[in-house]
């Protein structure tokens, strides 16, 4: 499997694992002016690519003969880029100072003093294709904010949202470009309001949720007197047409996750809380004090959920609940209150998980640990989602233009993407080994980054 790309880093640094003692210098080599190399008919030097990603080069050195001299050094596009000697046959080095669009031309050389007795073949190293930004907008004073992704594969994927110029909520990526997803489920049910997510098991069967919006007549108000009035939605795409699945007494729907087609949950405003059999959607919770933030599941007896209180009044205090959630309803497993200066026990922004570990963040990100949860990375800034591909490829992107990358020792910041302003906020991902999408908005357009 091909490293999960990420991190360009233009600041130097340079790896070299397991075995390599650095010399303070070797006199005669300089960016410019290099040592004449002989011809030598068979090398014993070899340099072989090991990985490549935006993160880093990963090369391997081998001394085939493991003879003296050991000292080396290798070039990087035809400059001196690295000496030492080494003390095992193999040694690995890691470039981090790489950039996107680029190629890199690396070769070795063993040296005895100032003379050259030996070189690898060139080994040229080309750094993937890029990140590039698609913005979705409309012309004039049109908002579209959108908040989620999901799609069955990187060539068909949806963003759902708020759009305030037209009644076609969802977006489409066709592999090639995002476009307005026709028809929209408000050319065919009545009232459907913004759709605030979607899931499914692939491009011909899926599922919505946001809010269905009517309007009642209330003499309190000034003229016409008429209530805008909420209620849950939640339509179903069968390959040809929406179909409007039957609920009741809930409010707007913002999350949707699934284990299968028969195996769903919705959650909103207010007790908002649905399951799907595959047969019918049933509410489970009556809790009208409870909203439901982001579902997730890791089968169909692990589903977690997020839930959220406000305190009587002033409603100064929140108080966030960790959930998990079956098809009869719902299990407080922990609490946290938000209050001016206190530190939460976990990040009420969201959930998710890999097949052996659990992630929550908001002002951090945290990580279930037994019965606990364990503050893994604290940045300056709120998180807006967590994703990745394993446990040690792991995906964070937040306020203020920011996204950051673990590989399994350390979290840092991503660099290299095209320029992302401070006003937006990076809300959802969408990846798997070969591609990235982070979704981004600043309540007046929608942002798109995709690395590929």
């Amino acid at each position: 499997m091909r490293e999960s790309k990420a991190f360009v880093s233009f600041n130097f640094k340079l790896t070299i694992l397991p075995f390599l003692m650095f010399i303070n210098s070797l006199s005669t080599l300089s960016c410019n002016k290099l040592p004449t190399e002989p011809k030598i008919p068979t090398s014993s030097v070899l340099l072989k690519l090991e990985d490549v990603s935006l993160e880093r080069v990963k090369l391997k050195l081998t001394l085939n003969d493991f003879n003296e001299p050991r000292e080396f050094f290798i070039t990087k596009n035809y400059e001196n880029f690295i000496q030492g000697k080494v003390i095992g046959r193999d040694t690995i080095i890691i470039d981090n100072d790489i950039r996107q669009n680029e190629n890199y031309v690396y070769k070795a050389y063993r040296v005895r003093i100032d003379t050259i007795i030996d070189s690898s073949e060139a080994l040229e190293v080309k750094i993937g294709h890029g990140w590039k930004v698609d913005t979705i907008y409309y012309p004039g004073d049109g908002q579209v904010t959108l908040w989620r992704l999901w799609g069955p594969s990187s060539n068909c994927i949806f963003a759902a949202g708020h759009n305030a110029s037209t009644y076609r909520n969802l977006w489409f990526w066709n592999e090639k470009k995002w476009s307005l997803f026709s028809p929209s489920p408000q050319e065919k049910i009545p009232r459907a309001g913004n759709i605030y997510d979607i899931w499914g098991v692939d491009s011909n069967k899926f599922w919505v949720v946001g809010e269905a919006i009517y309007y009642i007549k209330d003499t309190t108000l000034p003229p016409p007197g008429l209530r805008r009035v909420d209620s849950s939605l939640i339509a179903y795409w069968n390959g040809v047409s929406w179909i409007k699945q039957e609920t009741s007494g809930g409010l707007a729907l913002f999350n949707i996750w699934g284990s299968s087609e028969n195996d769903i949950y919705a959650g909103g405003w207010k007790g908002s809380l649905y399951h799907y059999d595959g047969f019918r959607w049933t509410k489970i919770s009556n809790d009208t004090t409870m909203d439901f933030g982001r579902i997730w599941g890791r089968n169909s007896s692990e589903v977690y959920g997020i839930g959220r209180k406000y305190d009587t009044g002033v409603r100064d205090t929140t108080y966030w609940y960790f959930l998990k959630i079956t098809s009869t309803g719902y299990k407080i497993i922990d609490s946290t209150i938000e209050v001016f200066g206190n530190v939460l026990k976990f990040g009420p922004g969201g959930i998710w998980g890999t097949s052996t570990s659990l992630y929550s963040w908001d002002k951090g990100i945290f990580k279930r640990v037994g019965d606990s949860w364990i503050l893994i990375f604290n940045p300056p800034y709120a998180i807006g989602a967590v994703k990745g591909t394993s446990d040690t490829d792991l995906y964070a992107v937040g306020a203020f233009g920011t996204a950051y990358k673990y590989n399994g020792i350390e979290w840092r910041r991503i660099e290299g993407m095209p320029y992302a302003s401070p006003l937006i906020f990076f809300g959802d991902i969408w990846l798997d080994v070969n591609e990235i999408f982070f979704l981004a908005w600043d309540n007046k357009q929608t942002y798109i980054y995709h690395f590929k």
